[in-house]
């Protein structure tokens, strides 16, 4: 076998079988041309760089590269088109991070202490996801299939797809089945009973119903179990206003009226702070301190003499004004 030391060649090299180098071979940088590898077409062959018998590298006459083993790149790489990798195992950056940057701007970034950053440089958690500074519209995370999805928002002050319930730096999970007032939204844990919290949309009236524990709720909170109720403004009711004179209607549709007035022995005309569609009892207690004929100080009596939905009358048997505290009851 003859032994090339050392040439210079300014033409072309055609090797028509196989060329073996058993040391380094060398091609210096070309300037102001062109080195190329694998021109002739007429073959159909391709192009393999083998590395102890087995390809390395693969250039098939299709424009198509093959690499087997792994890709080590020191600096950048950079693709004037698209770039499409199937089949990925893995991608180590030593002591750096995996970013993605189409058209320049950074789109994520995998850093290298296992966080995945998503339009930001910021890592806040395991996965961070940020939008434009101060946009309302857009949510940083969409879950589904195209019909099905739900939407995370952390501004959505101007949000039309829930316009109707959000105010101004409202953080809003949207949720639907393709169209608007579709789709239920449940929160429990891995439990074959039902166990969670279930909302589910309700045609009439116009709104959704909360069910606790409860598959189908019918009223916009239904808990099947009990409930406790703590703190000095607990409120249970579909209306209510706390003071000395108030009311508050349950969800059954009951309705407690409650009040005090100054009283003589004349009729003095109370009126509901909600009117009732149906009154059924009005009381008021017996207070102290009135004032009989003889001048001795006696126990006086309230009397209810008139009611109606909307008002009532009431008096005692003093000539002096004593504080009478009444209560009423209706729907």
């Amino acid at each position: 076998m003859a032994q090339l030391l050392s040439t210079t060649i300014s033409g072309t090299l055609n090797v028509s079988s196989t060329a073996n180098v058993s040391g380094t071979l060398n091609v210096s940088t070309i300037v102001g041309s062109t080195l190329t590898i694998g021109t002739d077409t007429s073959s159909n062959a391709n192009l393999v760089l083998q590395s102890n018998g087995t390809n390395v590298l693969n250039i098939s006459n299709t424009s198509n590269v093959a690499i087997t083993g792994n890709l080590s790149v020191t600096a950048n790489i950079n693709v004037g088109s698209n770039l499409f990798v199937t089949n990925i195992g893995t991608v180590i950056a030593s002591n750096a991070n995996v970013t993605i940057q189409p058209n320049g701007a950074t789109a994520l970034i995998a850093t290298n202490t296992g966080n995945v950053l998503i339009g930001t440089t910021a890592p806040n958690a395991k996965l961070t996801v940020n939008k434009s500074s101060g946009a309302t519209s857009g949510g940083e995370l969409y879950i589904g299939d195209g019909n099905h999805w739900m939407s995370f928002n952390s501004n959505s002050s101007s949000g039309a797809l829930i316009a109707g319930l959000v105010g101004a730096n409202d953080h809003a999970i949207i949720y639907t089945d393709g169209a608007v007032n579709t789709g239920n939204l449940t929160i429990g844990p891995w439990n074959a009973n039902a166990a969670g919290i279930r909302m589910v949309y309700s045609p009439t009236p116009n709104t959704f119903n909360v069910g606790i524990n409860f598959t189908n709720p019918t009223a916009s909170l239904h808990v099947n179990n009990s409930i406790i109720v703590t703190g000095n403004n607990a409120n249970v009711g579909t209306a209510v206003t706390l003071s000395a004179n108030g009311f508050s209607r349950l969800t059954n549709g009951l309705l407690f009226q409650w009040g005090n007035v100054s009283v003589t022995n004349a009729n003095t005309t109370v009126t509901f702070p909600s009117a009732y569609t149906t009154l059924y009892q009005v009381t008021a207690t017996t207070v102290q301190g009135g004032i009989a004929a003889t001048g001795a100080n006696v126990n006086c009596a309230a009397f209810i003499t008139s009611s109606n939905t909307t008002t009532f009358n009431v008096r005692t048997n003093s000539a002096t004004a004593n504080v009478v505290n009444w209560m009423a009851i209706g729907v």
